[in-house]
């Protein structure tokens, strides 16, 4: 026989195989108990016990109280969340503004973008059709004017010419030789 099993404690029988006495039984079932359950002060017979303890009102009342409890632990977290809710859909209307404040701002700068490009092009076409015009106009110039234009130039190299082969007779024939030869 194991230790752990409840025995009858004249014979030590095991305890599932004793049949109870129908005598003792009716005796035990007729003594007056008390409720167990905190709060309750019904007393009965011992045998009424369990239909007392499936109808009773302090067993109700507690488990009334746990769900009240409960209820209100549910209400604070409901609170909270909404409070929390409420703060996430504050930030995200924040960051939607500011998404579409940045959105516009780049369409604007976009826009200015566009326009600069635009006054650029143009631009950059004026300046192409003023170059093609000087050219132009510098080539009519030339045209009209190759005669008169080299002849001051032949001069000047004539005269560069001339002053870097007589360096020295020049200032003498001038007479500014000894101005030059002077120390100062």
């Amino acid at each position: 026989m194991a230790m752990c099993e409840a025995a009858c404690p004249t014979c030590r029988a095991p305890m599932k195989r004793l049949q109870p006495s129908l005598v003792v039984g009716s005796l035990l079932s007729e003594l007056h108990v008390r409720c167990m359950q905190p709060g309750c002060y019904w007393t009965g017979r011992r045998d009424e016990r369990p239909a007392h303890g499936m109808q009773c009102l302090a067993k109700e009342l507690g488990k009334i109280q746990e769900l009240r409890l409960h209820l209100e632990q549910m209400r604070a977290a409901l609170a909270f969340k909404e409070d929390e809710l409420l703060s996430l859909q504050l930030q995200l209307r924040s960051w939607t503004d500011h998404a579409n404040a940045l959105e516009n701002q780049a369409k604007l700068k976009q826009l200015q973008l566009n326009a600069k490009q635009s006054m650029l092009e143009f631009t950059q076409r004026e300046v192409d059709d003023l170059k093609c015009q000087l050219q132009q106009t510098i080539k009519q110039h030339h045209a009209s004017h190759f005669g008169h234009s080299l002849l001051p130039l032949i001069f000047i190299l004539f005269f560069l010419l001339h002053v870097w082969l007589f360096y020295d007779t020049l200032p003498a024939v001038l007479g500014i030789r000894d101005c030059l030869l002077a120390s100062p």
